[in-house]
């Protein structure tokens, strides 16, 4: 996501003005779980703005590869994973319970990646660069 660099505020922040109807997300394999565009504006800490960046200057906001790789596989593995182990383990008490128990990992995989992913704006897994 595009956006423009602020000057240094109160905070000792920069703040970032995102530009977040250009549609940019739509494509995005985090759609509807990173919150970057979550607000018109975010604010950088000066140590994490790469150097030679400055305000005024328009950069590219983003999540970080290993961010984006994790949050793949908490999305789509991590679930499926715990379904299987729920279900095996409900196996020993017989079909009803596979299934329960299967059903019972699911939710706890998708409650488990909510709970890990909510923290996905911290300015570490945050990647800014120059347009």
């Amino acid at each position: 996501m595009k956006g423009i660099v602020g000057a240094l505020n109160d905070h000792g922040q920069y703040p970032i003005v995102l530009d977040t109807q250009s549609g940019e997300c739509e494509g995005c394999s985090a759609k509807g779980i990173c919150k970057i565009p979550a607000t018109d504006i975010m604010e950088i800490a000066p140590e994490n703005l790469p150097t030679g960046i400055r305000p005024g200057d328009a950069v590219e906001v983003e999540l970080s590869p290993a961010s984006r790789v994790w949050l793949s596989f908490s999305v789509f593995i991590l679930p499926l994973l715990l379904m299987l182990a729920g279900a095996l383990l409900g196996a020993i008490k017989g079909e009803g319970w596979a299934i329960a128990a299967g059903f019972a990992g699911l939710l706890a995989g998708l409650l488990l990646t909510w709970a890990l992913n909510r923290s996905l704006t911290a300015q570490k897994q945050i990647q800014i660069t120059r347009c």
